[in-house]
């Protein structure tokens, strides 16, 4: 579990440090970081949800239902 949480901090981190850069450099450049960081953050979380049996925090919610494809429902590949 402890793990985990430190894996949850490391990914949140390093999705605040991509957001940044994307400020600076563009979105168009910048974007895939930000995208597989969050991917991952969001990894560490349901995992940790499911340990806890608990459901996800609300931003983490949010953050997921951005990446869900609007017309099928599925997650964005």
């Amino acid at each position: 579990m402890a793990l985990l949480l430190a894996a949850l901090h490391w990914h949140g981190a390093r999705r605040r440090a991509a957001a940044r850069r994307m400020v600076r450099i563009g979105t168009a450049r910048g974007h895939s970081r930000w995208e597989r960081a969050a991917r991952r953050w969001l990894a560490c979380s349901a995992k940790i949800a499911a340990l806890l049996d608990a459901p996800e925090p609300p931003q983490v919610m949010r953050l997921r239902a951005s990446f869900e494809d609007p017309r099928s429902g599925d997650p964005a590949a």
